[in-house]
């Protein structure tokens, strides 16, 4: 969303979770990132992990941040833009060759012409 919140969602304690990006937000680079969240037994505190790496509350790593505040869970992740390439192209060669065509076509037509 423009807000930056892709979704908010209740889980059940003791259960395990995996959550994987499907579509990119516009402009930005898609995260193949497996996310695998293991909520306590108690449903206060969870185990959050990113490609098999586990993630720390407070921590940051690899452009993703865990919170825990009692039975909230926050995992941000940071969107890396799409590399801006430069605007290639133009006009075209075809026009600027017609013309110089038809130029040299002229000048060899004035040439027969003072030759003759």
């Amino acid at each position: 969303t423009s807000e930056g919140q892709a979704f908010a969602t209740k889980l059940i304690a003791d259960g395990t979770y995996t959550m994987s990006e499907t579509k990119a937000p516009d402009g930005y680079q898609s995260n193949p990132a497996k996310i695998a969240i293991q909520v306590a037994t108690t449903g206060k505190g969870a185990t959050v992990t990113i490609d098999g790496e586990a993630l720390k509350p407070g921590e940051s790593k690899n452009g993703y941040t865990l919170a825990i505040d009692g039975s909230t869970i926050t995992l941000q992740a940071i969107n890396q833009p799409l590399a801006i390439l430069p605007h290639t192209g133009g006009q075209g060669y075809q026009r600027l060759l017609g013309i110089a065509l038809g130029l040299i076509s002229a000048a060899f037509l004035l040439l027969l012409v003072v030759l003759i």
